[in-house]
């Protein structure tokens, strides 16, 4: 029962941050559980000591699913703008000390990682509407996360349409774009790698 009430609540409070933010919430209800899976089946959890990022995770279902795998020495940090989102995760994922949630815009992504000390990102999970947010602010995101990725990182986004394809083909390789009907709406798993060649 207690689930089912804070899955409720969840969703209604995600219903309403929608409605008063749609450029920023970008959907009317959270992510599915097998959009999640799908998500977390691009990462290779084998790795030790992996960095994973999670841009704009909401109430958590990209987090819920790949906190599953984390092993110890792993790092999994979260940015999220929406104060009561953060609130969510940080009462969610208290007990999982690789999980770190920062309440900031993700354009900040340089300085959240050097406050962690972490010198590399395997991987950048991204829930961001990219379509819906000002242009400037999207393309000044891909630049900056083009720019933390080396050339084994990953960049795995999801969208609801291939509307930005041609804004992530500016500073991405798209290595696969897979479709998710069980989503509402449906929707696109696009993974990339940095065109910037950092190592």
């Amino acid at each position: 029962m207690k689930r089912i009430l804070r899955f409720l609540k969840e969703n209604s409070l995600f219903l309403y941050e929608y409605i008063s933010k749609p450029r920023a919430v970008g959907a009317v209800v959270p992510s599915s559980s097998t959009l999640a899976r799908r998500m977390s089946s691009c990462i290779d959890f084998s790795k030790d000591n992996l960095v994973i990022l999670e841009y704009g995770p909401g109430t958590g279902p990209f987090t819920r699913e790949i906190s599953k795998r984390l092993k110890p020495g792993d790092t999994f940090i979260l940015i999220e703008q929406n104060i009561k989102f953060v609130n969510i995760l940080n009462q969610k994922f208290k007990n999982n000390p690789s999980i770190k949630v920062y309440h900031d815009d993700v354009e900040n992504v340089q300085s959240i990682l050097h406050g962690e000390l972490c010198e590399h990102v395997d991987y950048i999970v991204s829930g961001i509407p990219f379509s819906s947010i000002p242009k400037a602010s999207a393309d000044s995101i891909l630049l900056e996360t083009a720019g933390i990725m080396s050339e084994s990182s990953l960049f795995i986004a999801f969208q609801y349409s291939t509307f930005k394809l041609s804004a992530f083909k500016r500073c991405f390789t798209i290595i696969k774009k897979r479709f998710v009907l069980k989503n509402i709406p449906s929707a696109y798993i696009i993974c990339m790698k940095s065109k910037l060649n950092i190592d």
